[in-house]
């Protein structure tokens, strides 16, 4: 039960570093969209 517990906040932590990047991602290519105009 704890091995479950442990794999699923793996995923979780996973997943919520990716989608942080992910919009980190778009907020930079956004000024840089803004800085070329």
């Amino acid at each position: 039960m704890k091995l479950i517990k442990m794999v699923f906040l793996v995923i979780v932590i996973v997943i919520a570093f990716g989608a942080d990047l992910l919009f980190k991602g778009r907020i930079y290519q956004t000024l840089q969209k803004l800085l070329q105009k």
